[in-house]
């Protein structure tokens, strides 16, 4: 089965600056970059409408990440306390934290548990901005799915980059006038996040970034008694790089294999999973046009019931008009459709006895879980992999998964596909745990070949999971 692929216009508005790559079938068909700067709802309808003319797309999902000066991203740290409570408190400390008048929405993610606190990541908007979105999108019958804080990508590049899910990462991005620091496990499990403002007038940047990097590092090992292992820089502006940052770290600073370019973020955006904690778009929105089609099929089908009902009203009655006159004539028949009536309740008591004795057997039959899986490894399955052997065995109240294949031989590729398979499985309808160290295998096939000067050649991957059930 080939696997479906993802048509979708993604849109970056960062600071008012508007770009958007036009997707179909997985393949960049076009992408444009507003002269203007977005300040309004009619700006960003006259930017869509544009992009959707220099593109010619014409599907019907769009994307957006988006960047404002008065957006608020917060890591802040909580007594340990149950879901619904912690949400209550939340939702207080966001009144607290806005920086406007009026209604808000926000997002969150958890971090890692600290000394019996929580790390939590929290994002705050303005609502207009989330109701402008939808409101322009349903407008030009487009369907909003993803409406993502530019935040929410910053743990996409952690897991771009050749760690160990053991490692401890602290990531510097440089975009958007901003530097990000966030310090997180190497499987892209965050620990914490900071934004900094821009550097003002007579401050050396560098040294300031250096700075506040030696400090996130002295907070990780206070707080979660661990050490950063690797400083990775992703970005760089006229004043600040890896060389001008380093005298002033501890640690060796490493530059991100990511060259970002102004399409690039759009890019990472579009692979944030639809649920995403940090997704802004509601339910609502995107099952919106769904919904819309239902009720109308809906209502043309009431029409057509009451239409058929009417007519065969009439032509019943018309029938029993017709069949009076005849009633005397077919008395001497009604012994014979007595014994009819009776012989066929036998059949139709029949037929229900076997109906029932079917669905006792259907409802006993052991389902074919492997075949799902397969059907469903073929939806999911990254284009760069391919798959040499799928095993799936029944052991005890479990099933065991064991899936075999090549990788690409560039490093970055092959990890960022199998990083994404693994994901896929982990959160998709089957759920699958895996065991084993199978990345550390990976990572070893991948050393040896190196070492033989095989860089080229595909790396052989085994992944091995379990499913309850």
């Amino acid at each position: 089965m080939t696997p479906r692929k993802k048509t979708i216009l993604g849109v970056s508005l960062i600071h008012g600056r508007f770009r958007a790559l036009a997707v179909v079938k997985d393949q960049v068909v076009g992408q444009w970059e507003y002269p203007h700067r977005v300040e309004s709802s009619g700006d960003l309808r006259t930017a869509v409408r544009e992009t959707l003319k220099h593109t010619n797309f014409s599907g019907q999902k769009i994307s957006f990440l988006i960047e404002d000066q008065r957006f608020v991203h917060q890591y802040i740290q909580v007594p340990a306390m149950k879901p619904s409570d912690l949400r209550l408190y939340l939702k207080n400390a966001v009144e607290e934290m806005k920086t406007w008048d009026g209604p808000t929405t926000w997002r969150f993610r958890t971090t890692r548990e600290a000394r019996g606190r929580i790390g939590v990541l929290i994002d705050i908007w303005p609502k207009d901005v989330v109701d402008s979105v939808i409101e322009v999108s349903q407008a030009l019958d487009l369907t909003p799915v993803q409406i993502a804080p530019l935040s929410a990508t910053f743990v996409e590049q952690v897991r771009s980059l050749p760690l160990d899910n053991h490692d401890v990462v602290l990531l510097v991005t440089l975009v958007a006038d901003k530097i990000a620091l966030l310090v997180a496990m190497g499987d892209g499990t965050p620990l914490f996040e900071r934004f900094l403002e821009p550097t003002c007038e007579g401050v050396n940047a560098s040294e300031r970034i250096g700075r506040e990097i030696t400090r996130s590092i002295l907070f990780c090992a206070q707080q979660y008694a661990i050490n950063v292992s690797q400083v990775w820089m992703v970005g760089e502006s006229s004043d600040v790089s890896v060389a001008t940052v380093q005298p002033f770290v501890g640690l060796p600073l490493n530059q991100s294999p990511m060259s970002p370019d102004p399409s690039y973020w759009v890019w990472v955006s579009l692979a944030l999973p639809v649920r995403s904690p940090s997704n802004f778009t509601s339910k609502e929105a995107i099952l919106g046009p769904m919904r819309n089609v239902m009720m109308k099929l809906t209502a043309a089908a009431v029409v057509i019931c009451l239409l058929v009902g009417v007519g065969l009203v009439s032509f019943f009655q018309g029938q029993l008009n017709g069949t009076h006159n005849l009633a005397v004539a077919l008395a001497a028949e009604s012994s014979d459709l007595l014994k009819q009536k009776k012989t066929w309740k036998d059949r139709l008591a029949n037929l229900a006895d076997q109906k029932a004795r079917a669905e006792r057997i259907l409802d006993q039959r052991v389902q074919p879980l492997p075949g799902w899986l397969l059907g469903h490894l073929g939806t999911i399955l990254p284009s760069e992999l391919t798959l040499n052997k799928a095993m799936i065995t029944h052991e005890s109240n479990e099933w065991r998964v064991e899936l075999t294949g090549l990788a690409p031989g560039d490093l970055v590729t092959g990890s960022q596909s199998l990083a994404t398979l693994e994901e896929r499985l982990r959160e998709g309808p089957y759920r699958v745990s895996f065991v084993g160290d199978w990345r550390g295998a990976w990572l070893q096939e991948v050393s040896t070949k190196q070492q033989r000067g095989l860089d080229a050649q595909p790396r052989t991957f085994s992944m091995i999971g379990r499913i309850q059930g």
